[in-house]
């Protein structure tokens, strides 16, 4: 699987099936294009990182050993950086 099609499953299936977006009080297609990045970002809370984590692993095929504080910095910062991160779980799957 490429960067790009593991970006639009992300952000098009992942990300709007673990986050609640009301909770939040934005409205999704804000939320979408700018969730993790950069001055717009939304400071998501550690109960939607673990849904997150969770859906990423079920809708991506993988499992990760440990889901922990460095794992959310270091992965889970930006959406690029998840992107790396799940290129990098589908490529150790081979």
């Amino acid at each position: 699987m490429n960067v790009d099609t593991i970006f639009n499953k992300l952000v098009n299936e992942v990300i709007p099936q673990a986050i609640d977006f009301e909770d939040y009080d934005i409205t999704e297609k804000f939320t979408l294009q700018t969730a993790l990045v950069g001055d717009d970002s939304i400071e998501i809370d550690s109960v939607d990182l673990l849904e997150l984590a969770i859906t990423i692993q079920r809708e991506f095929d993988f499992r990760v050993e440990e889901l922990n504080s460095a794992l959310f910095d270091q992965h889970f910062s930006s959406i690029a950086s998840l992107v790396e991160f799940i290129s990098a779980q589908l490529g150790q799957k081979k």
